[in-house]
């Protein structure tokens, strides 16, 4: 899914953080939303060590923006899921920003379930989405996954 941006530095244009214990990777995206960056994120996703077949991810579009996705770009990822779906069953929830990137995300979604057949939500906050993934513990995931976000930062500036 690799497209001609991908020699460009892509150092934070997502984080990824895994809830091993609760199944599943929480990525946040960052700035302008690519299909380089969505590639490179599933990718890493797949090859991290906590990964397994089936695990739910939760896939954070609030702080960055998915309003320039092409028809055509909808298509090369409902090709990219379709060719992996056996690797998506599972729960995904997609975050958005604005009411235009929820009816992007609305689309992309119905368009995914002819080949890629995965329990989805399109979300308008974190914890509406959190809460939908994992009922009830919205406040919990939320509060560790701003700590993990902190060691990640502290880490990578070491």
């Amino acid at each position: 899914m690799a497209s001609d941006d991908d020699t460009k530095n892509h150092k934070n244009e997502y984080s990824m953080v895994p809830f091993k214990d609760d199944g599943f990777f929480w990525i946040t995206f960052y700035g302008d939303f690519s299909i380089g960056s969505l590639g490179r994120a599933y990718e890493a996703f797949r090859s991290h060590p906590d990964y397994v077949p089936g695990t739910d991810e939760l896939a954070d579009f609030s702080q960055g923006s998915i309003e320039n996705l092409s028809r055509d770009d909808v298509e090369r990822i409902r090709q990219y899921m379709a060719g992996t779906s056996e690797q998506h069953h599972c729960k995904s929830v997609l975050v958005v920003g604005t009411t235009v990137e929820y009816g992007v995300g609305r689309m992309l979604t119905l368009t995914l379930e002819r080949d890629a057949p995965v329990n989805r939500f399109v979300a308008r906050t974190i914890r509406e989405g959190v809460e939908w993934m994992r009922p009830g513990r919205a406040d919990e995931l939320m509060e560790a996954h701003s700590k993990a976000l902190l060691e990640l930062e502290a880490n990578s500036d070491e």
